[in-house]
């Protein structure tokens, strides 16, 4: 029992300092730097680590591959830009040993479009304003609908277009410069094209049927047609 708590303690005492995550651009190389300190000095030169690091899907990039030792308290593991290609949380579980003290340390690093970490608070601010954007949009597509007159009509209208394609364009622009994989950017892409080419689709749509009814009532004004419904006697045969 002594000796397993002996070395237990000599364990603790060959410790990794503790390493903050660190962030990575996406589909580029980089080296993964481990410290290892032995009693608060450098390991040697004759110490030895290996790592094991795995995907954000939990598979194994590298499982026990030795790393280099740099002779100045860090071991290092170069990865290229094809092993950097998935982005999200990468974990990674280290051994080392100096002279027969061998202690364990883990970590994890994270890997971005643009390789720079989100704040918090940025993805709800762009939600809410992003959805704000498209409510003000359906509030002016409805209140146009509720009018009569062609000139307000179209007007409200094209508001309406301009607010839906300025949250479309808002979308795809955090989309494009933030931490979102490349695939749910591309969905979030589809989507809010769609959205918006249906809008329009029902925008030429409203558009057109304004343009007629204004040509008919210029017609019905000018004694070129009958206002629909009313009856014109032709006459005695």
């Amino acid at each position: 029992m002594r000796v397993r708590t002996i070395l237990l303690l000599v364990t603790l005492c060959f410790i990794f300092p503790l390493v903050n995550a660190q962030t990575y651009q996406q589909s580029e190389a980089f080296d993964l730097k481990v410290p290892f300190e032995v009693n608060g000095t450098i390991a040697s030169g004759s110490a030895v680590c290996n790592i094991s690091v795995q995907y954000p899907n939990s598979t194994y990039l590298h499982n026990h591959t030795d790393m280099t030792n740099m002779n100045n308290g860090y071991f290092n593991l170069s990865l290229n830009s094809t092993q950097t290609e998935v982005a999200g949380f990468y974990n990674w579980v280290a051994s080392c040993c100096d002279t027969g003290n061998c202690a364990m340390g883990y970590g994890e690093f994270e890997i971005t479009r643009t390789g720079n970490e989100t704040p918090e608070n940025i993805p709800i601010f762009f939600g809410i304003f992003i959805v704000l954007l498209f409510g003000i949009a359906c509030f002016f597509l409805f209140f146009s609908m509720k009018i009569d007159e062609p000139g307000p009509k179209i007007f409200f209208m094209i508001l309406s277009l301009l607010f839906v394609f300025g949250s479309i364009g808002v979308a795809v622009s955090y989309a494009d410069t933030s931490n979102v994989t490349e695939q749910m950017s591309n969905l979030l892409g589809v989507f809010l094209f769609s959205v918006g080419l249906v809008i329009l689709i029902i925008f030429f749509y409203v558009i057109i049927r304004q343009i007629v009814d204004a040509l008919n009532l210029m017609r019905v004004k000018k004694g070129l047609a009958m206002p629909v419904g009313e009856y014109k006697p032709k006459g005695a045969y």
